[in-house]
C-alpha cells in the first residue's frame, strides 16, 4: 500500500479545522506531521517559509486496511486548526514515521525522522467577497414603538415576530450573516477565528452559509451547506422587547453579505393585532441608498381612507456611519420647532437605526453626510388592522417611467399615489 497523507478539503479558511489522514505507515512507529506555510513565493525551503510547530500521533492503534500489505496500519487521523497567519498562502503538510533509536523505544530522545514520508499541499484562500450588503431595517423595539402609535394604545405588545426571507438567484452564492446584537465585524468575508460562529461557544459569530462547511453555520431549513440557485431561506424569530442580552435572534439590526445577487425581505409583527397590523419591505441593498430622500405621501394628505394619518421613517446607517437631518413638514427649512420639530445632524453609527415616529408631511426631505437606508411606515391612528410601510428609493434612482407590480382584481382598486418635487406642472401619462 502505497504510503499517503491527504486532507478532507483543499481550502480552508482561518479558524477552520483541518482534518488529516496517513496511511501506509508502518505499524509500531509514531507519524510525525508538520505544516509549513510556503510564504509569497509559494515554494517549499526558501526564507520566507513559515515552519508551524509539528506534533507525533502514535501509529499503532489504528485500522489495519485491506489492502495494506503485512506490518502496515491505515487510516491513522489528526487534525489541525489553521492560524490567521496562513491566510491567503499554500501550506505544505508532511507526514513521516519516527522509528525507534538505540534504545529500541518510541517517544525518547533519540528517535529517528528517517521512516516513509508523504506530502500534500493545500491552500488558505481568503472567502470570496462581497457583491451586496444589506441591513434588516426596522429594529424590533422601534418597530413595536410604531406600532403602538399606530394603535393609539399599547395593544401591541412584546414579542416581535419576524420573517426575514432571502432569495438566492445562482448556485454557489455564499452567505454571511452578522448578528447586530453583539456589533459587526471589520471583514464580514473573512470573520476571525474568535468572530466565527459556533453553536455551543460562539452562538453570536458570523454564519457562513454555503461554503460546505456545517460547522460555521447552515441556513436555516436547509438539507446541506450548499446553496443552489431559486432556493429560498426562510429566517423565523420571536424577539422579546426589550431585548435581553445574549438573545441572538435573527432581525432588526443584523447584516447580511452575499457573495452573488440575493432578494431579500423583511417581516414583522407585533403579538396583540397580530399579523392585521404589520410590516413587510423589501430590503435594498447598501448600492441603492443614497443621500437624498423626499416622502411622497403623508399626514397632511386628504385621504378618506386617513391611511397616512401616521407617517413615520425608519433611517438606518452603513458602514462608516451617517448624520442626517430632516424638513419633516417640508417647508424648505431644517430648523423647525414645536411639536413636530425637524431633525438637525442626528449622528447614526453603522447599523444604527433611527425611528421618526410619525408626524411626516408629504414633501418632506431628509438628507445625510453618507448614504442611509430609509423605510416609510404609514397607517390609520386608532386601528388595529391599517399599516403599511415600503423601502423609499432616493431622489439619485427617481425616473420618469414606472410599471405597478400590483393590478387591480376582482373589483378592489389598486391604488397609485404620484409625487411631484417640483414647482411647475407635470404631465402624466398611464397605460392601464
Amino acid at each position: 500500500m502505497a504510503t499517503t497523507v491527504k486532507t478532507d478539503k483543499k481550502d480552508y479558511a482561518p479558524g477552520q479545522t483541518v482534518s488529516i489522514t496517513a496511511d501506509g505507515f508502518w505499524a509500531n512507529t509514531n507519524i510525525q506531521f508538520q505544516v509549513v506555510n510556503m510564504g509569497l513565493d509559494g515554494l517549499l525551503g526558501t526564507m520566507d517559509d513559515l515552519v508551524y510547530p509539528s506534533w507525533t500521533v502514535p501509529n499503532n492503534t489504528g485500522t489495519v486496511s485491506p489492502f495494506a500489505t503485512s506490518g502496515t496500519v491505515a487510516s491513522v487521523k489528526t487534525t489541525w486548526l489553521v492560524p490567521d497567519s496562513a491566510l491567503n498562502s499554500t501550506l505544505s503538510l508532511t507526514a513521516q514515521a519516527v522509528t525507534a533509536g538505540t534504545d529500541g523505544k518510541l517517544g525518547t530522545a533519540d528517535d529517528l525522522l528517517v521512516g516513509e514520508v508523504a506530502q500534500v499541499t493545500f491552500t488558505d484562500s481568503a472567502n470570496p467577497p462581497v457583491v451586496q450588503t444589506f441591513y434588516v431595517p426596522e429594529t424590533e423595539s422601534e418597530l413595536l414603538l410604531a406600532l403602538q402609535t399606530i394603535a393609539g394604545t399599547t395593544t401591541p405588545t412584546s414579542p416581535v415576530t419576524n420573517y426575514i426571507s432571502i432569495a438566492a438567484v445562482a448556485s454557489g452564492t455564499i452567505i454571511y450573516y452578522d448578528q447586530g446584537e453583539n456589533g459587526y465585524v471589520a471583514d464580514i468575508s473573512n470573520p476571525t477565528p474568535s468572530e466565527i460562529y459556533n453553536a455551543t461557544t460562539n452562538p453570536g459569530g458570523v454564519q457562513i452559509w454555503g461554503n460546505n462547511d456545517p460547522s460555521d453555520g447552515m441556513a436555516p431549513g436547509s438539507v446541506s451547506d450548499v446553496i443552489t440557485a431559486g432556493q429560498v431561506i426562510v429566517l423565523q424569530s420571536s424577539v422579546p422587547v426589550p431585548t435581553p442580552p445574549g438573545d441572538f435572534s435573527f432581525g432588526g439590526g443584523d447584516k447580511i453579505g452575499a457573495t452573488k445577487t440575493i432578494a431579500v425581505t423583511r417581516t414583522g409583527w407585533s403579538t396583540g393585532p397580530n399579523t392585521l397590523l404589520a410590516g413587510s419591505v423589501e430590503v435594498f441593498d447598501t448600492g441603492d441608498w443614497g443621500t437624498d430622500y423626499r416622502v411622497p405621501v403623508g399626514v397632511n394628505m386628504s385621504d378618506s381612507a386617513e391611511k397616512f394619518q401616521y407617517t413615520g421613517l425608519f433611517v438606518m446607517a452603513k458602514e462608516g456611519g451617517a448624520t442626517f437631518s430632516l424638513d419633516r413638514n417640508a417647508n424648505g427649512t431644517f430648523t423647525d420647532g414645536g411639536s413636530n420639530p425637524d431633525l438637525q445632524n442626528v449622528v447614526l453609527t453603522e447599523g444604527q437605526s433611527y425611528l421618526v415616529n410619525g408626524g411626516v408631511n408629504y414633501g418632506a426631505r431628509l438628507v445625510s453626510d453618507n448614504p442611509v437606508q430609509v423605510v416609510m411606515l404609514t397607517g390609520d391612528i386608532g386601528s388595529n388592522y391599517e399599516s403599511r410601510d415600503s423601502s423609499l428609493l432616493p431622489t439619485s434612482a427617481w425616473t420618469n417611467s414606472y410599471y405597478t407590480p400590483v393590478s387591480t382584481q376582482n373589483g378592489d382598486a389598486t391604488q397609485v399615489w404620484l409625487y411631484n418635487p417640483g414647482t411647475s406642472a407635470i404631465t402624466v401619462t398611464y397605460d392601464s
